[in-house]
């Protein structure tokens, strides 16, 4: 996850795309967003401080919007 270190305008709206993703605000139309929630919630299931990273870089990046 080294674009965590970065910030640009993609960033900011990767970042709230995978908040949208984890707070299930997307509608789930597609297979494929179903399928990305479950994979990362088991992966943060087994990385629990990658998870805390993830979630600070998110509120960082939308804090600088």
């Amino acid at each position: 996850m080294t674009w965590m270190l970065g910030r640009s305008r993609h960033l900011v709206g990767l970042a709230r795309f995978y908040q949208s993703v984890l707070e299930e605000e997307l509608p789930i139309r597609a297979r494929f967003m179903d399928v990305r929630r479950n994979f990362l919630t088991q992966f943060f299931a087994k990385e629990p401080a990658l998870q805390r990273k993830f979630q600070r870089w998110i509120q960082q990046m939308a804090q600088g919007d």
